[in-house]
């Protein structure tokens, strides 16, 4: 019997650590899988686009290492507030899984009166997002009297997109069902997210928009969409092309119901012949290099779609949905602004007022300026805007001079360095 619970504790522990540090996992999968498609006999075509996303790979990979170098000591003051300060509340569990896990940040002054909730679910490519991340907006608008709640999710490859859309219910289940014991206010709790988080964050808003359940849509005071996928038919050759692999994206948004889902509009069907040789831009002209099959390629295109918000979108769910905001960078590299823009409009299609869906873009502004440069140099437009938001007031220059006024995390310089060199 004590045999018998050893292994089972083994087991546990093992699939903890799996969850927490499943990201390894899938940087060796990508890079074994780049060595065999160099080393393997393929086609002459084939193995050049192989050879030219295997050096895209390692020279992202030195920007990205330049990039977190120059930010070092800005990372550095972070972490001194997220391990010390005793406003920030580490690891609080709201569900059963080794990452469903929050932080939540107490708003710096407090009234007595309960406060407005910010729930802030974090990038990452669906492979690398940690709670930790949302540190640095928590920090400032914790400061300027928010509650902040940034949920950890599971990562690809301890879950795919089911698992993390499951603990973002589970997250928000808890939000209305506690976070009135730290002084959150239910009636004014907004769902935001970055990259990743804002697509898992926008699919959880519009199926909880016609369905009842721990919570509703409805319940919701806003929601807040920064630099968002929401067309991954349209973003996957991009992303494809940028090192995440097709391959690994057929992977992650793997769902028991993407083969009964409707191509009402023939989006899915492949627009030509997928030849070895055939040059790139469309999701069909990429299946040559990865390592799928045709077969495998076709159902890859239903599980995207069936996993975009864009598609999501109906008229019927328009009346239960909160006030929008949709944030992005004009020079975004990695999720181009048009995402956000076409989700817009698609929402205005199906019947949303354009006063309840805003869009706002950052001009020069790249995938993490707004979450990272731009706080750590002590002028941040976006979470002058998020605030303004959570206020029910617009965004004016009242609120962005305010935000101005913060010190510098790091010597801008560095900054300078780190705008220019980023990978995003």
């Amino acid at each position: 019997k004590n045999t018998l619970l050893r292994r089972k504790s083994l087991v546990s522990v093992g699939r903890d650590h799996c969850e927490k540090y499943g990201f390894c996992l899938t940087l060796l999968r990508y890079t074994s899988e780049l060595v065999l498609l160099l080393l393997l006999p393929t086609p002459t075509g084939r193995r050049r686009r192989c050879c030219s996303y295997s050096t895209k790979w390692i020279w992202q990979l030195m920007r990205l290492a330049c990039f977190a170098a120059a930010l070092l000591p800005a990372f550095f003051k972070v972490g001194l507030f997220y391990f010390r300060n005793p406003r920030v509340l580490r690891g609080l569990s709201y569900g059963k899984a080794a990452r469903n896990r929050l932080d939540v940040y107490l708003p710096e002054r407090s009234s007595g009166e309960p406060t407005a909730v910010l729930v802030f679910f974090v990038g990452g490519a669906w492979i690398i997002g940690y709670k930790a991340w949302g540190a640095l907006m928590a920090k400032v608008l914790s400061a300027h009297g928010v509650l902040v709640v940034c949920p950890d999710y599971r990562n690809f490859p301890a879950g795919r997109v089911v698992d993390m859309l499951e603990d973002v219910d589970s997250a928000m289940r808890w939000v209305f069902d506690k976070i009135d014991v730290y002084g959150g206010d239910k009636r004014r709790v907004f769902l935001a997210g970055q990259s990743a988080g804002a697509h898992l964050s926008a699919i959880s808003l519009l199926t909880h928009a016609d369905k009842a359940g721990a919570w509703i849509s409805s319940q919701l005071a806003g929601a807040i969409l920064i630099s968002g996928p929401m067309d991954l038919i349209k973003l996957a050759p991009h992303m494809h092309a940028r090192g995440l692999s097709l391959s690994v994206m057929h992977s992650i948004f793997k769902t028991p119901e993407a083969e009964d889902f409707e191509d009402d509009d023939g989006l899915l069907r492949a627009r030509r012949p997928i030849s070895p040789t055939s040059p790139g831009g469309t999701l069909s002209d990429q299946c040559a290099s990865s390592l799928l099959s045709q077969e495998q390629h076709a159902e890859a295109r239903t599980r995207l779609k069936k996993c975009s918000p864009r598609y999501h979108v109906k008229p019927e769910v328009i009346e239960h949905l909160p006030p929008i905001a949709l944030l992005h960078g004009t020079a975004d590299q990695t999720c181009p602004s048009s995402q956000s823009e076409e989700f817009r409009q698609a929402l205005i299609s199906a019947g949303m007022d354009p006063r309840r869906c805003t869009l706002t873009l950052y001009e020069g502004k790249t995938h993490t300026s707004p979450i990272l440069e731009d706080p750590i140099s002590g002028s941040d437009p976006l979470v002058a805007d998020i605030l303004a938001t959570v206020r029910g007031q617009p965004a004016g220059q009242e609120a962005s001079q305010r935000m101005s006024s913060e010190q510098p995390l790091c010597a801008r310089p560095l900054i300078n360095f780190a705008r220019w060199v980023v990978p995003f």
